[in-house]
């Protein structure tokens, strides 16, 4: 039997080095290739999304009187949410309410002489016409008599000189004829005195005028008295939160003075500026990521409600004549939904706008 002992091989440390190395190797590569293809994608994901930084604003209104006056109260105070039309303040309006009942009573006044005016315009245009009337038919009755009268001497000359008549009956038909001749000139005398009563009539008609514009005159002094009076209270013009308080109760404030501001926060909006290398992307209706630095980065939904039409400053100034230009921003408005009043103006934040959206 046999008894050589079995060769199993010879141990060679180089082979073992030489496959670790090999292996070391291929995950080197797979590594550099795995971080490349991540970095790659980074690059990619960065290029096609746009980031800019801005911060919260809304709309906002500062509240005025148009009167100037004394802050009789405050109907609100910061923090406050109001509505269109709320009452927010009060003027004193003693003085204000004394103006009213003195325009008022003058108004009244106005209308008793425009009343008084009108009715003596009627009686003398009634009486006027009837006196007018009756003159011209005794004028008309005198001429009549006249004319007999006439002819009645006439014929009683030829008559006398002919021996027909008496000298008395000469005589009588002249004094006749002569009576005859004064009753005219005194109905004329009427009828041009009763046309006078025309002319005062239209002297009445005038004051009917003059009182009618005095009546005019006093309702707009009465209704200015109640403008007034009616801005002494103070009233919203927009729906949001009071965020500042500019007076206090018992100050005198001039009409325009500002006494309150109102924001509102429920619609809240940030503008931010895009360059114009890149504002080709953004357009109204582009939906935004918004993440606001107070909130840990938290993201809001926002879209994009107005793009300025017109370039603004230069983002990046030009450094050669030769190839570099300036590149200049243009103005994005992006509206925020914030329902629940967590937006504060002023809060900084970054806008999102990824290619996809």
């Amino acid at each position: 039997m046999d008894q050589r002992p079995v060769n199993r091989g010879t141990y060679n440390p180089y082979r073992v080095i030489a496959l670790v190395a090999v292996g070391l190797l291929a995950l080197s590569l797979t590594t550099f290739g795995w971080l490349n293809y991540r970095e790659q994608k980074l690059l990619a994901s960065r290029g096609a999304e746009l980031e800019v930084t801005g911060n919260i604003e809304a709309d906002e209104v500062m509240v005025a009187f148009k009167v100037p006056g004394k802050i009789a109260c405050f109907a609100v105070d910061e923090g406050d949410e109001v509505k269109p039309g709320q009452v927010l303040a009060t003027l004193e309006t003693d003085e204000l309410k004394t103006q009213v009942a003195q325009a008022k009573a003058a108004l009244e006044a106005a209308k008793v002489e425009l009343i008084k005016a009108q009715n003596a315009v009627g009686l003398q245009s009634g009486v006027s016409l009837s006196q007018v009337q009756e003159a011209e038919a005794a004028v008309r009755q005198a001429q009549a008599n006249l004319d007999i009268c006439e002819t009645t001497w006439k014929r009683i000359q030829d008559l006398y000189a002919s021996g027909a008549v008496s000298a008395q009956d000469k005589d009588k038909a002249e004094a006749e004829y002569k009576a005859a001749l004064a009753r005219l000139a005194q109905a004329q005398a009427a009828l041009e005195k009763a046309k006078s009563g025309e002319l005062q009539v239209t002297l009445s008609e005038n004051d009917v005028a003059a009182a009618q514009a005095q009546v005019a005159l006093a309702q707009a002094k009465y209704d200015e008295a109640v403008v007034y009076l009616n801005n002494a209270t103070l009233k919203s013009t927009l729906a949001g939160i009071v965020t500042l308080r500019l007076m206090e109760p018992g100050e005198t404030v001039g009409a325009g003075t500002p006494v309150l501001r109102i924001t509102d926060l429920k619609n809240t909006w940030v503008k931010v500026f895009v360059g114009e290398n890149r504002i080709g992307r953004v357009k109204p209706g582009t939906k935004a990521k918004v993440k606001v630095a107070a909130f840990d980065n938290r993201e809001f939904g926002g879209v994009v409600k107005w793009v300025n039409p017109a370039g603004d400053f230069a983002t990046q100034k030009a450094v050669n004549d030769q190839y570099d230009r300036d590149i200049r921003s243009f103005e994005v408005k992006v509206s925020i939904p914030n329902p629940d009043l967590e937006l504060k103006t002023g809060m900084t934040e970054t806008v999102r706008f990824s290619a996809d959206e």
